[in-house]
This record gives C-alpha cells, structure tokens and sequence, in this order.
C-alpha cells in the first residue's frame, strides 16, 4: 500500500516544481535554496524602505507609493528567478520518465499547462477590470462589454500555457 504525503511536503513539492519522490538530498538543497532567498528577499525589503524613507523627504507621498508598489513585486520576482536558477542549475526539478511512460506523461503535461494557462487568463481579466477601473475610471460594466478585456486575458492565457508546456517538456528527461 502506497504511504500518503503529508501536505507540506506536497506544498514543497508544488512550490519548488520537483517531481517525484522528495528524498533526503532534495529536501536538505530546497531548504537552503530557501533560506538563502530569504536572505536575499529579507534585505531586498530593508533597502526597499530604506530607500522610500530617504525619497519622501524629497518627493510627494504618491510617487513613493508608486515606487513601494512597483519595488515589491520587482524584488519578489528577483527571488523566483534566483530560486529556478537554483532548481535547475542543481537540476532538482527535472520530470524522469521511463520511454514507455512518456506519451501519457507529455499528455498530462498538455492538462496541466491548459489548467495553467486558464488560470492565469481568468487572473489577467480579473486584473485588466481592475487596472481599467483604478487607473483609467472605467465603470466595470463597461469593461465587462469591452471585446478587448477577454481577448486580452485569452491571448495572455494562451502565450502563457504554451510557454509553461515548452518550460515543462524542456524539463522531462527520457531515462533508460
């Protein structure tokens, strides 16, 4: 009888992209890969308030909203790039597959980047209703009639699931 995982190791196993079982080695790399990009995360943040601390005295309030707002994602988005570079150069989240298993596996990971891809559409529409209303003053009943607010979200979709489909079979190594 096949042992359950418990939910963190599934959240890990989800967050950091590894498939397969989490053994010993890959566990000890993550955790490591994941304190030093809370480090790096950590003192990105201090510089980032630091730096809003010294612009207020010298610019108005919106503009260093405006830069607090835009540093965060910039800084979160600097650690993920760090954590993949981290995964792939200890090559931790490749997809092992034995040759008579790769049509089903190829097929599953179509699944996965089509749920992928609807999932960031339905974020990016969520997020142009919200930008159009907040920067523009777009009523949202207006941008929900709008053609261009889903084909946008659909167009984003679809580049994104295909782009996560080429990531993902890049990733799938055929073992012998």
């Amino acid at each position: 009888m096949t042992e359950k995982t418990s939910l963190a190791v599934r959240c890990l196993k989800h967050l950091y992209g590894i498939d397969g079982v989490l053994d010993e080695y890959k566990r000890h790399e993550i955790n490591r890969i994941g304190n030093n990009a809370f480090i790096l995360l950590t003192g990105g943040l201090f510089l980032l308030d630091l730096v809003a601390i010294l612009a207020a005295a010298a610019y108005p309030s919106t503009d260093v909203l405006v830069a607090l707002l835009l540093g965060l994602p910039l800084s979160i988005m600097g650690v993920m790039v760090y954590v993949s570079w981290m995964l792939r150069k200890l090559r931790l989240d490749d997809i092992e597959v034995a040759p008579a298993d790769l049509g089903p596996r190829l097929k599953r990971l179509r699944w996965r980047a089509l749920f992928v891809g609807g999932y960031f559409a339905v974020w990016m529409f969520l997020m142009t209703l919200g930008m159009n209303w907040w920067v523009d003053g777009v009523s949202l009943a207006t941008s929900l009639a709008t053609l261009g607010t889903y084909r946008t979200a659909g167009l984003a979709g679809l580049i994104f699931g295909v782009w996560m489909y080429g990531v993902w079979r890049l990733r799938v190594k055929v073992i012998r």
